[in-house]
Parts: C-alpha cells; sequence; structure tokens
C-alpha cells in the first residue's frame, strides 16, 4: 500500500484536501450541481468522527469520494448510523451512473417501527449538462400489519436499464431455484427460505423494494457485513431471515435500475467476490438444516461463478487456479456442518 499523501488543491478559493475530489467539483459545476464541501461532521459514537466531502442541498444528500478502490466503510457506518443518503464517488468523474448508499429510513405507521432500505441513484450527462436523480417509492407494509407473525416483507421489483427501457424483472433470475413459488403473494419461515433458496443465490435484489420492523436489525453483525463489498446484502438478509417469518408480494412495487459498470459487475470474476459468497453459503448452514440436494445446489451455483472466474483470468497464472482449487475444496466442508 502507498503512503503517498494526496495533494491539496485549490479551487474557486477553496482548499480542497486532494485533487481528486477538486476535480470532482469542477465536474459538479459543469453539470449545474450546487454543491457544499465538508459542510456538516456527524459524531459516529465511540470517538469516532465523519466528515463527508460533499453535501448537495437540491438533494439533501452527501458525497464521499475515494481513489479507485478506496475504503468507503466509514461511509456505510455514517448511513447505517444517521439514515442519510451518501452518494459514493469512486475514482475520476466519468459519464456513468454513480450508486448512493442504501441509507436506511424509519417510519412509523400504527405507532410500530418500519425500516425501509431507500435506494437511489444518479445519472449524469455531460454532454447535455443534465442530472437526474431517481428513487423508489416507499414500500407500503400492508403485508406485516396483515401477518403480525412476519417482520418483514418485499415485493416484485422491474428491472430497468441506464436508459429507462424494461428489461424484466427479478422472477426471471428466481426461476431456477421454483418457477411458482413467486408468481404469486407468500408468507414463508425465514429459516426454510434460507435452507432451500438464499443457499442458493440472492433472493432480494433489490432492496429499495423491502420493509421490515426495527426489532429485526438489532442483533445483526453490523461489522462482519461492511466488512464485504460484494455480497453484504445478501449476508444482511440471509441473518434477517433467521428470526421471522417472510411474505411476499408478488405484483410490480417498483423498479430497479441495472447498471452496466458496478463495483458488483467489475468484480463477480474476481477471487474476493467468490470467498464471500462462500462465507454467506457457511452461515447459513451453520445456521439452518439445509438438505444435501440444496447443498449441491449451491455448490453447483458456486462452481459456475467459479468457472467465469477462471474463463475471465484465464491469464492470471497458477496462483489464481491454486487459490480457486483450495477455495473450492473448503466448500465442500458444507457437508459435514
Amino acid at each position: 500500500m502507498t503512503n503517498i499523501k494526496p495533494l491539496p488543491t485549490r479551487y474557486k478559493g477553496i482548499k480542497f484536501r486532494s485533487r481528486l475530489e477538486a476535480r470532482w467539483a469542477v465536474f459538479f459545476d459543469a453539470l449545474n450541481i450546487k454543491w457544499r464541501y465538508e459542510f456538516e461532521g456527524y459524531d459516529l459514537g465511540g470517538g469516532d468522527w465523519y466528515l463527508p466531502d460533499f453535501w448537495f442541498p437540491e438533494w439533501d444528500v452527501y458525497g464521499e469520494v475515494k481513489p479507485c478502490g478506496g475504503d468507503f466503510r466509514k461511509a456505510e457506518k455514517f448511513a447505517l448510523k444517521t439514515g442519510l443518503q451518501i452518494l459514493l464517488l469512486e475514482d475520476v468523474p466519468a459519464v456513468s451512473s454513480y450508486r448512493f448508499l442504501k441509507g436506511i429510513k424509519t417510519y412509523s405507521p400504527n405507532e410500530e417501527d418500519f425500516v425501509a432500505c431507500v435506494e437511489v441513484g444518479i445519472c449524469w450527462d455531460v454532454a447535455y449538462r443534465d442530472c437526474r436523480l431517481y428513487g423508489d417509492p416507499l414500500f407500503n407494509p400492508e403485508q406485516l400489519e396483515e401477518n403480525p407473525e412476519s417482520d418483514i416483507a418485499y415485493g416484485q421489483s422491474v428491472f430497468v436499464n441506464d436508459k429507462d427501457e424494461v428489461t424484466g424483472n427479478h422472477i426471471n433470475n428466481l426461476n431456477v431455484l421454483d418457477n411458482k413459488l413467486w408468481k404469486n403473494d407468500f408468507c414463508i419461515d425465514g429459516k426454510e427460505l434460507l435452507a432451500k433458496y438464499m443457499l442458493i443465490i440472492n433472493i432480494i435484489p433489490n432492496a429499495g423494494a423491502v420493509v421490515f420492523k426495527r426489532n429485526l436489525i438489532e442483533n445483526i453483525n453490523w461489522e462482519k457485513i461492511l466488512g464485504f463489498k460484494l455480497a453484504g446484502d445478501r449476508l444482511f438478509w440471509s441473518g434477517i431471515f433467521m428470526n421471522t417469518k417472510v411474505c411476499f408480494v408478488a405484483k410490480n412495487l417498483n423498479y430497479f435500475r441495472i447498471d452496466g459498470d458496478t463495483v458488483r459487475s467489475r468484480n463477480i470474476y474476481t477471487l474476493k467476490y467468490l470467498k464471500e459468497i462462500q462465507s454467506v453459503v457457511f452461515f447459513i448452514c451453520n445456521n439452518v438444516n439445509a438438505s444435501f440436494k440444496n447443498k449441491t445446489r449451491a455448490v453447483k451455483q458456486w462452481l459456475i461463478y467459479l468457472r467465469n472466474a477462471i474463463k475471465y483470468n484465464k491469464n492470471k497464472g497458477v496462483g489464481f487456479y491454486f487459490h480457486s482449487a483450495y477455495l473450492y475444496v473448503k466448500l465442500l466442508t458444507i457437508y459435514i456442518r
């Protein structure tokens, strides 16, 4: 790891801590986006303070700038602690789509706390100096009110591309698990969903379509989840499913934007992704009784990820193949868990 310090840079009379931050400020000005630099700091508890790089007053959201591969864990902690939205700005400005961290928002119908993970995104077009902000509508918790034994519900999401064209929905991906279950509303024990489905793939692709009761996150291991970069959402939902029934609404409730160039899409062929998926599988097998058949399906799905990774990294050398073989052998220990 390099110890070279960022070069402070002045722009519009403001001294930025790095040239990268200043470049983002220039970029925002080019798009007529109003911004404030290091507007307000926050006490995250335990002597930990956080000062976001930017605040965008028109949207009331924050922005954090990091170089490529930078550590956003403090920004994640900020969103979880405050419920505020923060835009993760990695590397130099580009004509692309960036995502806000999925901040947690709380609302209280009938004096009972529900939580919705509100996913928001931003697209900008330099050619037209245009910026569009979009977000998911808040999920209505009627299913939870009708099923008091359930503390979490989620719905169907329509997939759209970066041109706002509908490309399908998440049912298309779940048909490989059960081609009937997700076509209708249901309410099932969370451990059953883990053992049969979440063990194999992530059955909640869009956090913006979920609502749950606050008590479910009281015992979540945030430190472990925030240590994940690519599969933390699947680990988070797996932990929540442990202690409740899960309701599903089959109708389309919102839209989920599928961007071609995201942190996850750039890393699904890496050993890190394979390790994180493996960790989720271990977590589920350690906490629920999964059948031999479903464990085998999970192994086969993981091998699909491995096959794609090997194809993508065919010039990585012997070390990559040796590590891949080690991970596969380690994964087989699920049969004795």
